[in-house]
């Protein structure tokens, strides 16, 4: 979340070129070049647009953190420690702390992963 523009430039060729090559391995896993046992989530293109419209998953902040600044890990993150002044939740924001994601966007990364599997059965 703190990197500079260079960084997440190269951050984000680096996660495309990454997720290119995965899917590229799994489709040529089989024979007939259908990987149809295997879905892949794309959580990358799904921040992507949850950051460029938050509201359309329920989000109200998609930059900062939603736990404290005194809160030194994810694992101490809680609903008692997120950052009241800002009205944070662990719904409605993104992130819960630098990297990592809030319990709403996990939520929301399942259903997503429901949706897939539901309309393309493995």
């Amino acid at each position: 979340m703190a990197q500079s523009a260079e960084g997440r430039v190269l951050l984000a060729k680096l996660t495309a070129q990454f997720n290119e090559k995965l899917s590229l391995a799994i489709y040529n896993l089989y024979p007939d070049g259908g990987g149809h046992d295997i879905a892949l989530l794309a959580a990358d293109d799904w921040i992507g647009r949850d950051v460029i419209q938050p509201a359309l998953y329920g989000f109200v902040n998609v930059t900062e953190p939603a736990c404290a600044a005194s809160v030194a890990s994810t694992p101490n993150c809680t609903t008692q420690t997120l950052n009241a002044a800002s009205g944070a939740t662990a719904t409605t924001w993104l992130w819960a702390e630098g990297t990592y994601l809030s319990a709403g966007a996990h939520a929301q990364l399942g259903l997503q992963a429901e949706t897939r599997v539901r309309g393309n059965p493995l």
